[in-house]
Formats: C-alpha cells, structure tokens, sequence
C-alpha cells in the first residue's frame, strides 16, 4: 500500500469513528510480524497506534475480531495491564488503541518483578465472577481441552512441516524436522505411559470452569515497560478461552524474550487458585511443558510455510526471507538441543 492510499484509509477510520483533528503524522512501529502498525499523532498532541491486520485464503482466523473482543474485555477487568481499545473498523481490516509509552523488555530484565505482573495479569483476566459474566470470547487459537487435543496439535504441525520441508531445497531444515519428529514420538509415547498408569483420561475433556481466559502467544515479548517500571502487554491476535496449562506451556516456551523455567512452580501456584480442579492443573501444566517446548520448535519453523511467510512479508516487504529461515531454523535447533538436554522426568 502506498502511503497515500494509507493515509486516506486511516483518515477515513478515524473520521468515521468521531476522531475528527488532523492527521500530523504516521509512523511505522517496528516489532510486528504479522501485521502493519503505525503511531498516528494528531494536531492537537493525541496519539494513537493503528494496526492493520493481514488476511490470507489458507489463515481463516479473524484475528482482528479476537483481539478487539479479548481488548475489551481486558479494559473492564484488567485495565491496568492492556491499552484501551477505541474502535475497530472490519470495513479496512484496522484498529485504534492508546499508544502506549514504553521500551520493549529484554531477556536480562525478566526476574521475578516482571513475573509478578504476569501472573497479576493472569489473575485479574480470570476472577472467577468476572470471567463468568463480562467474557462473551472465542476459542483461543489452536485451543486444547482434552491432553488428546494437545498432543493431536503438535502431531499436526510436525506433518504440516514434515510435507513442506521435504519438498523444499533446505537440506539442513529437512534433517531437522525428522529429528524433532522421532524426539517428539518418544515424549508422546512416555505421556502416554504417564497417563495410563496414573488413570488420566487424555480424551476427558475439561470443565468450562477450569478453563482460562489467555492472552495467547502470551510472553514479554509482547509487553512494553513504562518509564516507572509498570508492565502492560499488547498483542492479543490468538486471545481466547484455552486450557491454562498450554498458557504455561506458552508462556515458558515462547522464543523471542524467554522466561527461566526456575519461575515454573511460581507462576503455576500462582495462578491455581483460578481453577476448581487445582492439583489436576498443576500436573498437567508439567506434564505438557515439554509439548509446548517441541511446539515452539514447530512455530520457530513456521516461515518456511507460504502462509506464514506472506505474513512476515505483509508486516515487513524488505525481510531477508533465507536470512529470516536461517535465523529460525537456529532457534529451533537450540530449543530441542535444550529439550534433550533436559530430562522431564514424569512421575
């Protein structure tokens, strides 16, 4: 899109919601990989940030919906933690929030301050009265509530890339997806050892009042700290109601700002008392962090699939596209390195 065109479509956005000043500048916001972001200032000194969603025949999700849904919900329960949401506009794929002031948090700063706002952030999502009455949501993205559900979604993704990368010219890619594959079927077999001598059922599914609300693809990655230290996260695409224990295995798994598992025990305790059957999400919380571990090993390899990379490319047209499937294709190599390393002792 021409900065024209962009112009004209926010202009309109904006008129047709009430926003009615000039229109002094528009910044692109560097960070996004799925979609355009942009800081609008206004004449009258107000600034807000727009975001232009990317849409795809073969990616149906209607990410701009979930978030401006997830947002709302956010401003009522957890207004502390998120930007206001002011409108969206589905007519041009865009929505308006509060730009926020603030620097992107790094790996050395994530201790247990950074942690707290996490799971306050958490709580303040699932107060039990207030989830049951305020959050009118979707399914997160790639929900899961049965441990079938969990292990059927990473089985999926390794033959989605085991297919792509076999084809492809990327020799070292191809190995690596056969390697994760065979670590990946030893850990599912020792799951479902697990499960089968402690009587868990993995095609039970779970009670609507041991579900969460989440964030999704939730980490510090998608957070910003203000100038006094305060927390707020952003980036609410995949939000939606999901099991708490793949919120953990996300939120300890993700790859970009990554959190030490020694705030594991922590976080999960933390956030237990949100949820009737508490001992039971405990141990699937530990059960399925080494499935959300081989997860981001698939999501790490994600460029390598025609969708996802025509999302990396809308966000950014000048990518490095081999240089991006080099740099990931690293990343994964280290988290199953890691992975193996690490014994995940089920007991």
């Amino acid at each position: 899109m021409n900065p024209a065109n962009l112009i004209e479509e926010i202009r309109k956005s904006l008129d047709a919601n009430n926003i009615l000043d000039e229109l002094t500048e528009i910044k692109v916001l560097k960070g996004g990989k799925n979609n355009q972001t942009y800081k609008v200032d206004l004449r009258t000194g107000a600034s807000y940030v727009v975001k232009k969603y990317f849409k795809h025949s073969h990616d149906l999700r209607n990410r701009q919906n979930a978030e401006f849904l997830f947002t709302t919900y956010a401003n009522k329960v957890a207004s502390n933690f998120v930007p206001r949401v002011l409108f969206s506009d589905a007519m041009n794929g865009m929505t308006l929030f509060e730009y926020l002031q603030g620097s992107p948090v790094i790996d050395k700063e994530v201790a247990d301050l950074e942690v707290k706002y996490a799971i306050d952030f958490v709580n303040a999502l699932n107060d039990k009265t207030l989830k049951k009455t305020e959050a009118q949501l979707p399914d997160a993205s790639e929900a899961c509530f049965t441990i079938k559900a969990h292990l059927d979604l990473i089985d999926s993704r390794i033959d989605v890339l085991h297919d792509v990368l076999n084809k492809g010219k990327d020799q070292d890619a191809s190995e690596f997806i056969g390697q994760l594959a065979h670590h990946w079927n030893e850990l599912k077999r020792s799951i479902f050892q697990y499960c089968t001598n402690s009587a868990i059922a993995i095609d039970l599914a779970l009670p609507p009042e041991d579900r969460c609300i989440s964030p999704s693809d939730f980490g510090f990655h998608n957070a910003l700290k203000d100038p006094c230290g305060a927390m707020r996260f952003i980036d609410f695409e995949y939000a939606g109601w999901d099991d708490p224990a793949k919120l953990v295995g996300d939120f300890f798994a993700q790859l970009e700002v990554p959190v030490p598992e020694k705030f594991a025990e922590v976080f999960i305790e933390s956030i237990s008392h949100n949820f009737s059957g508490a001992h039971e999400f405990k141990i699937r919380s530990k059960l399925l962090l080494p499935v959300y571990k081989i997860k981001w090993c698939c999501i790490a390899l994600n460029v390598y699939l025609p969708a996802h990379l025509s999302r990396r490319q809308f966000s950014n047209p000048l990518v490095d596209v081999s240089g991006l499937q080099s740099d990931q294709l690293s990343k994964a190599k280290t988290i199953l390195s890691n992975l193996q390393k690490k014994n995940y002792e089920l007991h």
